[in-house]
């Protein structure tokens, strides 16, 4: 469950155990970017968080509980038939993302409900609008309009899950983040942020894959931390959180995982952003790295920060 809308279908998950539903995760080690098996990644990171598995042949694959759900990874080319085997009249199958078209029909071909939950706006992401599920959530107004626009769809407007917390940014913390350094992401932007800032601490976590740094950064102001089961560490310590996304992001779950820690962000226009980031933060148009540099002295200044940070621990999404 790593990655924004793993962690949105983890928590609606539990919720939904919690409830008193039965549910399972069904899912793949494979990766469907690059075709290569993550199982033994996948195996050493439940070993590493004593989560128990068992790991069997043929379809039954890699088996685990996590929260009160059954999870099941198995190969790419066994999905669909597993899936065939296990979904039973009434059921409700919520599928997103690669090959969520196919899952709807195999589904809908057992008699179950089936809800294609729309993360984003990319050509995968809209995909599963080609089989016409039976119900449709949109991450944010921004994909919605997109699933108007482009399958003459509408859906319900379904905002991320997130977890309660009481947890708040250090008074300490001084730490300027990014998740994900990737260029889409504005890694390009963040590093010469921090070449510009070579006083204070920037610090950037492994997102969709791990990235090399430049080692002259690395070696200066600049922090590089592995993929994280959950950012509540990493919030604890970040003063500002940066997202100058280039594509059209779904929605922006981490800015409102900041803002619930009383960690204001600043944010590109891009997709959903806008609606995640709401008055806790700063909205720029522009990639120009002036600009944000401009920015982040600005926010930083204390009188404004601290009405940022109130701003951003009450934008109304639950």
């Amino acid at each position: 469950f790593m990655g924004g809308a793993e962690v949105s279908v983890r928590i609606l998950s539990r919720r939904l155990c919690e409830s008193g539903y039965q549910v399972k995760c069904l899912g793949s080690y494979i990766n469907p970017r690059t075709g290569v098996s993550n199982l033994s990644t996948l195996c050493e990171f439940l070993r590493q968080h004593n989560i128990e598995f068992t790991l069997g042949e043929c379809l039954s694959g890699l088996r685990y509980w996590y929260e009160g759900i059954e999870c099941k990874m198995i190969r790419q080319d066994e999905f669909l038939d597993v899936l065939a085997a296990e979904v039973q009249k009434n059921d409700i199958v919520f599928t997103a993302q690669e090959e969520s078209d196919e899952v709807v029909r195999v589904a809908r071909e057992g008699q179950a409900v089936t809800v294609g939950w729309l993360h984003s706006t990319s050509a995968v992401g809209l995909i599963v609008l080609r089989a016409f599920p039976t119900h449709i959530l949109c991450t944010s107004r921004f994909v919605w309009q997109r699933a108007r626009e482009e399958y003459g769809r509408t859906g319900i407007l379904f905002y991320p899950p997130f977890d309660d917390t009481q947890a708040r940014r250090a008074e300490t913390a001084d730490e300027i983040t990014l998740v994900n350094p990737i260029p889409d992401k504005g890694s390009d932007i963040f590093l010469e942020l921090a070449k510009q800032f070579r006083d204070r601490r920037f610090l950037t976590i492994e997102g969709w894959y791990p990235v090399q740094l430049p080692a002259e950064d690395l070696q200066k102001n600049v922090r590089y931390l592995p993929s994280q089961i959950n950012l509540e560490g990493v919030l604890m310590g970040t003063r500002i959180l940066l997202t100058p996304s280039r594509i059209g992001e779904g929605f922006g779950r981490v800015v409102v995982e900041a803002g619930l820690h009383g960690v204001p962000s600043i944010v590109s226009t891009r997709g959903g952003l806008v609606e995640a980031v709401g008055d806790g933060g700063v909205v720029l148009e522009t990639l120009n790295v002036k600009a944000w540099a401009r920015a982040l002295v600005e926010l930083d200044d204390e009188e404004r920060y601290a009405s940022y940070c109130r701003a951003a621990w009450q934008v109304p999404i639950s």
